[in-house]
């Protein structure tokens, strides 16, 4: 009986037509249309007239993302992920600078689904001509530090200008970049910070900087601290016989101290300040004698040179005959004749019992030989010693000399 049924054209068709609209309810109860939601969907900008002369660029976007609504088989939508679908919006480069919307558009990954929402539908654009302009670094110090015992100078910096780039509507209003230096610690001299800096307009108001980029993200500064020293000004002597006492030989400073700033960083301790050195036997009476500071540490409004006074008391002086002389430091082979006349006369100075009891049986001159050649004539100075304790010497003493080699010793 069901044999002769499906012998039957007309039962065969309506009875392959069921059994398709069976499988078709089969297939579609397991794999069932439906609707997902993709969130955060990256927008791209793609650009039109890219090259076009003083185009513009985007600046800001009212969003970066949309979240697409997708309609189609639970199969197929499950195989599809956010980043698998292509969100764009399409900028003309050449257009004026101004606020746009711009509609996003979608490209899905397959093919068998529907869009049926994006969100947002159109994205608010704003366009700019990007440029750049140099600005000057300029820091803002203060300090905490006791003023009496430190001072802080402006700190140096590594960079005094930066560039920054953006908008050209931004950058009109920005002046400088200026960084904010709080000196809290004396040690804080010794480093180098590195330190941010605000973009701000003529009239010190921090600039929006979003939308910006600088060449650097900060700068690197030094900070200059001082501690200020009071130094008692120290001068010492040459040809300063030991034996002169108060009385025969005084001499007075001015100004007596002088106020150095000295970095911090300076490790040595530095109790006094030597002005110089004065060679008493060049001068043969009681005078000043102007010596110039040498410090780049002087503080501001300190001299610039020191003065001091010279006090030779009762001193008296006299004369004496060198009649020969000794020689340092021979070279080896070498023989010397004093092409000068003896006796010298030598200028002394001491005090009037010294003077009294001198006799020239005391004096001795030295000549140091150090460098010289066989075949050469030169002159040189001679050192006196008196062999007084008391008695200095006046002046200066010079004799020529030629030297040869010495005969070989048979």
């Amino acid at each position: 009986m069901i044999s002769k049924l499906f012998d039957n054209p007309t039962f065969t068709k309506f009875f392959s037509l069921f059994v398709a609209v069976l499988i078709w309810l089969f297939v579609g109860a397991q794999n069932p249309e439906t609707e997902t939601v993709y969130r955060g969907v990256e927008i791209k900008v793609v650009t039109q007239n890219a090259q076009a002369e003083n185009g513009v660029s985007v600046v800001e976007m009212s969003s970066s993302t949309v979240d697409v609504t997708l309609k189609g088989s639970k199969n197929v939508l499950g195989r599809i992920a956010a980043a698998d679908i292509y969100a764009t919006i399409e900028v003309d480069a050449s257009v004026a600078p101004g606020y746009y919307n711009f509609p996003v558009q979608l490209t899905l990954p397959v093919d068998g689904v529907t869009i049926t929402g994006k969100n947002p539908a159109g994205v608010d654009v704003w366009l700019d001509r990007t440029s750049s302009v140099t600005v000057p670094v300029e820091l803002s110090c203060t300090s905490r530090l006791d003023e009496e015992i430190y001072v802080v100078e402006q700190p140096m910096v590594s960079t005094e200008s930066i560039e920054v780039y953006g908008p050209a509507s931004e950058l009109s209003n920005i002046k400088l970049a200026r960084v904010d230096v709080s000196i809290t610690d004396q040690n804080m001299g010794e480093a180098m910070l590195s330190l941010p800096f605000t973009l701000v307009d003529e009239n010190g108001v921090a600039v929006d900087s979003e939308n910006l980029e600088t060449s650097v993200r900060a700068v690197t500064v030094t900070p200059q601290v001082f501690e200020r020293r009071i130094l008692p000004v120290t001068v010492s002597f040459l040809n300063r016989p030991e034996g002169w006492m108060s009385d025969d030989f005084s001499y007075t400073v001015s100004p007596q101290t002088l106020e150095l700033l000295v970095p911090v960083r300076q490790t040595t301790s530095t109790t006094e300040y030597e002005a110089g050195v004065i060679d008493l036997s060049q001068h043969a009476q009681s005078g000043t004698v102007t010596l110039p500071v040498s410090t780049e540490y002087l503080a501001e409004g300190q001299p610039d040179e020191i003065t001091v006074s010279l006090n030779f008391g009762q001193l008296e002086t006299t004369t004496a005959e060198l009649e020969s002389l000794g020689f340092d430091n021979r070279p080896s082979g070498i023989t010397v004749e004093v092409l000068t006349v003896m006796p010298l006369t030598v200028n002394l100075r001491g005090t009037p019992e010294a003077i009294e009891r001198y006799t020239a049986e005391n004096l001795r001159g030295i000549v140091d030989l150090s460098g010289l050649k066989s075949g050469e004539t030169a002159e040189l100075p001679v050192r006196i010693i008196t062999g007084d304790s008391e008695i200095g010497v006046l002046g200066s003493l010079r004799v020529a000399l030629r030297a040869s080699e010495a005969p070989a010793e048979e």
